[in-house]
């Protein structure tokens, strides 16, 4: 009994440190899970099917820190988009942006957005320090649940 209360008590804190968010396209069949904890890490799965397994991401901006490195979220946004993009140089005069969003406001100065579309999905960094930045480094996994073909 004292073994199974100290694994358990081990177990709490680390499921407790752990934040999710979801994000659907607007046909719902893409869905991005957005998971913040020691890193800032994401998935993409297809109905059921897993394509990207947990991913980190993060920007190494040199002295002005990682953005991604223990993230600390304070606020998550959703939103709905739909627009109209003009195209002049473009076999069509305007393309249709329709995506869903979440945005993640950490502290240390910066925001993570990203978007899901119906035939994909993205994401950026987007900071407010004032400013020259220097990009370092950049951390974008990729990682898929078996050894597929190209």
């Amino acid at each position: 009994m004292k073994l199974t209360l100290l694994f358990l008590s081990t177990l709490l804190p680390l499921s407790l440190t752990a934040k999710d968010w979801k994000v659907s396209s607007p046909n719902k069949q893409i869905t991005v899970t957005v998971t913040a904890e020691n890193s800032l890490s994401w998935q993409i799965n297809h109905g059921e099917t897993a394509v990207i397994t947990p991913s980190e991401i993060a920007l190494n901006l040199g002295k002005d820190g990682v953005l991604g490195s223990k993230p600390k979220v304070s606020k998550a946004i959703t939103n709905t988009f739909s627009e109209t993009i003009p195209t002049p140089f473009y076999k069509k005069a305007a393309v249709e942006s329709c995506y869903n969003q979440l945005l993640l406001k950490c502290s240390g100065g910066y925001d993570v957005e990203f978007r899901v579309f119906d035939d994909g999905a993205a994401y950026r960094f987007i900071t407010c320090k004032k400013g020259e930045i220097e990009v370092k480094d950049e951390v974008a996994e990729f990682n898929f649940p078996a050894d597929h073909k190209a």
